[in-house]
C-alpha cells in the first residue's frame, strides 16, 4: 500500500486515500490482472468545523415615525443570521445593523395661553 493521503479538507468531514499495485506477484503467462475494485481504499477523516462567518439577514419593516408631529425618526434594523457566526467566524459589523431616516409630520398645534396680567388701571 502507499501511504495515505493528506485530508481531502481543511475542516469538516473529508476524506484519505491509499492505493496499492498489482505487483506481488505481478500476472505472468496469461494470468489474471488484479481485481481493479481492491486497488483504491478511503475512509473518513474528520477535521475541526470549519469557521462561518456571519451574514446579515433582511430588513425588519420600517417603524412608524417616532412623533405625531413635527421632526421624527424612523428606524428598521437586521439581525446577524443569514448565517450565524459560528466555530470562531467573523459576527457581522454591529454599524450595519440600524438604519435611522427623518419623518416630518405637520407642525404641531400650540394652544393659547394666558400671557401676563398688564398694570391696574388708575381709577
Amino acid at each position: 500500500w502507499s501511504d495515505w493521503t493528506d485530508c481531502s479538507v481543511t475542516c469538516g468531514v473529508g476524506f484519505r486515500s491509499h492505493e496499492r499495485k498489482c505487483n506481488s506477484p505481478v500476472p505472468k503467462n496469461g494470468g489474471k490482472p488484479c481485481n481493479d475494485s481492491g486497488r483504491l481504499e478511503t475512509i473518513d477523516c474528520i477535521k475541526p468545523s470549519c469557521k462561518v462567518d456571519g451574514g446579515w439577514g433582511r430588513w425588519s419593516d420600517w417603524t412608524d415615525c417616532s412623533v405625531t408631529c413635527g421632526v421624527g425618526f424612523r428606524s428598521h434594523e437586521r439581525k446577524c443570521n443569514s448565517p450565524v457566526p459560528k466555530n470562531g467566524g467573523k459576527p457581522c459589523n454591529d454599524s450595519g445593523r440600524l438604519e435611522t431616516i427623518d419623518c416630518i409630520k405637520p407642525s404641531c398645534k400650540v394652544d393659547g395661553g394666558w400671557g401676563r396680567w398688564s398694570d391696574w388701571t388708575d381709577c
